[in-house]
């Protein structure tokens, strides 16, 4: 079990987009090891595993709309 969070933000071009992510900090040990990127930017973007895409992408706390939720679930890293 991992800590699922759920939020959108405003991409650069001004649409919103809806994101189910776990924050590099939640991965298993072993996926967290294989991250080089830097985690987070001076923009407020956090580098964070995108659950529906299956990859890492950036969530952009800077320009979240309404509130970021959280639950505990069961999440496929592969």
């Amino acid at each position: 079990m991992v800590t699922v969070y759920n939020g959108t933000f405003k991409k650069q071009d001004n649409t919103q987009r809806s994101m189910r992510f776990v924050k590099v900090s939640d991965l298993p040990y072993n996926i967290q090891e294989t991250v080089s990127r830097k985690q987070t930017t001076e923009n407020g973007r956090e580098l964070v595993w995108d659950i529906d895409k299956k990859s890492f992408r950036y969530y952009n706390w800077n320009t979240t709309v309404g509130n970021v939720s959280q639950t505990q679930g069961n999440v496929s890293f592969s």
